[in-house]
């Protein structure tokens, strides 16, 4: 008997486009159902917020590229 996995091996569209390393789709692409999609689309909303506090450059750690706040 023939197994059908396609819909286990979907990558994710965050996968798709670099975002994550790996992410295979569970909801068949209705990301408006997934969990995991609306954690990202908060954690951009909360990133992109104008009003959020920038750290000076004397409280942050260059480490790989990355700025990081350091803890007071």
């Amino acid at each position: 008997m023939k197994t059908n996995v396609n819909h286990l091996q979907k990558q994710c569209r965050h996968m798709q486009t670099g975002r994550v390393l790996f992410k295979l789709c569970s909801h068949n692409y209705q990301c408006k159902d997934c969990a995991y999609d609306q954690l990202l689309d908060e954690y951009d909303a909360h990133l992109y917020q104008e009003d959020l506090p920038v750290p000076p450059a004397a409280q942050v750690n260059k480490a790989a590229g990355l700025m990081v706040p350091l803890a007071a």
